[in-house]
């Protein structure tokens, strides 16, 4: 199974409908303008999914050639390039998780795992007791350590993020998926609280956000 979102899953007439039905934060809410007709030159130029797009759009110069050849807005097309983007998770430092500690990150380095897609590749290949036996820590923190890396495939939970969740009972992706809004946020809040694991604030729209992704995860991973 790949780690996070599966971009070549993601057909550009299904990315229309996530576009339209999802919350969009701000900043990508101008992907709404013209959107079928923007989508339809990709589609004419026979772009079929999300991933061939951000193929030949990563860089600036493959985003120029690609605007050029399918008549597609520049500016637009590198606001949807770093829409896509965002459902690729980024690796983490194995030092931002809370519940790392230095021994076990000292032991994870010596392996050579670095960071949190090098992790997630290490639980996937050993059992729990495997895992915990090599570390030499409970297996209940391999079980801890899964979820985490599991919800940081969402966009935008960092860890510290995740261990809100995790630890406020929303240790899956499925759970994400079926939350209501309004009972996330408080338990958010109120984990964090309680824990006092990350600074800032956040409100209904970011409960949303996450319930949308989740349910967008679920469908293409």
């Amino acid at each position: 199974m790949s780690y996070g979102f599966n971009l070549k899953g993601i057909s550009l007439k299904e990315f229309k409908t996530i576009l339209k039905e999802s919350y969009l934060i701000p900043s990508m809410r101008v992907l709404l303008e013209d959107l079928d007709k923007h989508l339809d030159l990709l589609t004419d130029y026979g772009i079929e999914n999300m991933s061939e797009f951000y193929l030949q759009s990563k860089t600036k110069k493959k985003a120029e050639v690609l605007a050029e050849k399918t008549g597609m807005d520049l500016d637009y097309m590198i606001v949807l390039r770093r829409m896509v983007s965002s459902y690729i998770p980024k690796p983490r430092k194995l030092e931002d998780f809370t519940d790392m500690n230095d021994d076990l990150l000292k032991r994870l380095i010596h392996m050579g795992i670095k960071n949190s897609l090098a992790l997630d590749d290490y639980l996937k290949s050993h059992s729990e007791e495997e895992a915990a036996a090599q570390l030499a820590v409970d297996v209940e923190l391999i079980k801890t350590f899964k979820k985490l890396l599991k919800v940081s495939e969402l966009r935008y939970i960092s860890p510290a993020f995740a261990t809100v969740l995790v630890r406020g009972g929303y240790d899956t992706i499925d759970k994400l998926a079926q939350a209501d809004s309004k009972t996330l946020l408080k338990t958010i809040v109120d984990t964090n609280k309680k824990f006092q694991i990350y600074k800032g604030n956040i409100g209904d729209s970011d409960s949303r956000f996450i319930i949308d992704d989740a349910k967008i995860y679920l469908k293409y991973s």
